[in-house]
């Protein structure tokens, strides 16, 4: 029950920095999804207008961060939070490491910097420039006596 305390309050402190932090020209849109797979299936990414791309609720059209598919549970949406600034997902508790290697990746593609900081079960990546974007993926997050992988992105309004 801590531990799902303590990742709500991380949650809602790296949304509202993001927000605060706001400024700076809009980012250029670079949404992109895969269809939820399983776990292990290739990292072939759909553009988000693809008829079959199954896009999170939460996040909103022109969303500027890649969000990659195989996703179990959209957490803001369940919350009814789908006009948001952000995205909260829960995937398979294995699929941390392709998580972190999806935003290795798409970090590496970016004009924009990203420091990339290293936990015992958490990666995050901040952008070095505004809007300052923040990408946290999480081991072993427990929801509801399951465990996942978490993946928080919080982008600044603006």
């Amino acid at each position: 029950m801590t531990k799902t305390c303590s990742t709500l309050f991380l949650v809602a402190v790296v949304i509202v920095a993001a927000a605060c932090s706001a400024g700076g020209a809009t980012p250029a849109s670079t949404v992109t999804t895969e269809q939820p797979a399983q776990s292990g299936q290739g990292d072939d990414v759909a553009p988000a207008s693809a008829p079959s791309a199954d896009i999170p609720s939460s996040v909103r059209d022109g969303f500027p961060v890649a969000i990659p598919g195989g996703w179990h549970k959209d957490i803001l949406a369940d919350l009814g939070l789908t006009e948001t600034t952000g995205a909260q997902l829960l995937y398979p508790r294995e699929d941390f490491e392709r998580i972190v290697a999806f935003y290795d990746q798409w970090t590496a593609d970016q004009s924009d910097a990203y420091l990339k900081t290293e936990g015992a079960d958490i990666v995050v990546f901040n952008g070095t420039e505004p809007p300052s974007i923040t990408i946290s993926v999480s081991q072993d997050i427990e929801e509801r006596g399951t465990l996942y992988t978490q993946l928080l992105v919080a982008v600044p309004e603006g």
